[in-house]
């Protein structure tokens, strides 16, 4: 009878081994997981800062400074963090020459950003293709179309300086109208179409591949004698070009 008992609490203490074995088991999956999601996609806040003393980054020209660009509510840009292409909004700075853009990205040793967001562009190496320069833009008084501003940025960390992809060619009309063209003399001197940024040397530069075209359209309702800023790849233009309203 004795023995029968020491071999009874014999298995109900293997049984408690077994069991403090299996809770340690679990554990440590659950730490596994844990380390998984640090890894995954989370939300994150990158600063945007302006490119230069005098010249800055977005969205609209400042009405107090022709030379100074602030950025704008609801502006958008596109974050790769590695191939990923991740939409970031403007949270915080609308009016001001530096945002804070919020959103969702992976961790990343290094960061791709461009201006506007471009829900085709794909980050190859440290281009960027699929983006668009559109050759119809929209006329905004004393002002430029958001959407044909690209600009581009890199960074290691979360504070990105944009720098412009674009130059701006400023227009005054005498009298009102429709349209303003702008337009490219050579057959191969392209100024709109789908292209790819890339950056080097700490420098912006834009190549066309497809749906090229040679001449910009600003279209709508333009009134004398106000500015309109029509947004322009820094290109050379060997042939002559001409503006018609």
């Amino acid at each position: 009878m004795v023995k029968r008992m020491k071999m009874k609490k014999y298995i109900q203490s293997m049984m408690a081994f077994a069991a403090i074995v299996s809770f340690a088991s679990c554990s440590s999956e659950d730490n596994n997981t844990t380390i998984e999601n640090e890894s995954a996609v989370k939300v994150m806040t990158f600063t945007a800062t302006q490119e230069g003393d005098e010249q800055s980054t977005r969205a609209a020209i400042s009405t107090s400074d022709s030379k100074v660009i602030n950025w704008e509510s609801n502006d958008q840009i596109s974050i790769f963090d590695g191939t990923n292409n991740k939409q970031f909004t403007l949270t915080d700075g609308a009016g001001s020459t530096s945002g804070k853009f919020s959103g969702e990205a992976g961790q990343s040793t290094s960061y791709t950003a461009v201006y506007p967001y471009q829900s085709t562009a794909s980050l190859s190496g440290d281009d960027v293709t699929n983006v668009t320069l559109p050759a119809t833009q929209n006329a905004t008084d004393n002002s430029f179309d958001k959407n044909a501003a690209l600009m581009m940025a890199q960074s290691d960390n979360t504070t990105l300086n944009f720098k412009n992809v674009v130059g701006y060619v400023k227009v005054k009309p005498k009298f009102a109208c429709s349209k303003i063209v702008l337009q490219a003399a050579g057959a191969s001197e392209y100024l709109a179409g789908r292209c790819t940024l890339s950056y080097g040397d700490g420098m912006p530069s834009i190549a066309f591949t497809s749906e090229q075209s040679t001449s910009i359209t600003l279209s709508g309702n333009i009134t004398a004698n106000t500015a309109y800023y029509i947004a322009v790849p820094a290109v050379t233009l060997a042939a002559r070009w001409s503006i018609s309203f």
